[in-house]
């Protein structure tokens, strides 16, 4: 049986790799690489450039649900 994709390994494969999501978040790659393969959770300050990096189509709520509850609404498509 196939392993379930985490949400943040969702969001590497939406924004077409970790260089790429890192250039959409102003970080470093190794910083997502860390995020996919030794955090336990997504830090809080990449939350938010996660769900806009890729339009919404993770949410906050999916990386994070400890920080943002369901009825929170997503952050708007428009990448700031």
């Amino acid at each position: 049986m196939p392993k379930k994709e985490r949400p943040v390994e969702k969001v590497v494969r939406l924004a077409g790799g970790q260089a790429e999501l890192a250039r959409r978040c102003n970080t470093s790659q190794p910083r997502i690489w860390q995020c996919v393969h030794r955090n336990q959770r997504v830090p809080a300050d990449l939350v938010i450039p996660f769900e806009r990096a890729v339009a919404g189509q993770v949410t906050r709520h999916e990386l994070r649900p400890d920080l943002y509850p369901d009825d929170e609404p997503p952050v708007s498509a428009v990448a700031s």
